[in-house]
């Protein structure tokens, strides 16, 4: 009898443990879940993010059509620089 109460005892504390570590599965399943949740978020706001971004190939023919524009814009000033020293001179000579 006596080995008898102590394989019930422990089945009792088997069945205790058992519980118990059923308990944190699920605790760690929900939690695995709540982390792969806020992952999966992250990565389609990456995703989404990443959309708006320029292609390095947009971003060259923008920076090439800016780098015209300066040019011609530079060019311009120079000549209307050109042309107020040009009208200067005139004046002064005249005057």
């Amino acid at each position: 009898m006596d080995n008898e109460k102590k394989l019930k005892a422990l089945e009792e504390k088997f069945t205790i443990i058992q519980k118990y570590n059923n308990k944190l599965i699920n605790r760690s399943e929900k939690e695995l879940e709540r982390r792969l949740k806020g992952m999966n978020e992250f990565r389609a706001q990456l995703e989404k993010q990443t959309k708006t971004f320029l292609t390095k190939t947009e971003y060259e023919l923008k920076i090439a059509i800016l780098e015209r524009d300066i040019k011609s814009l530079s060019k311009l000033v120079y000549i209307g620089v050109g042309i107020i020293l040009v009208l200067e001179l005139i004046l002064k000579l005249l005057f």
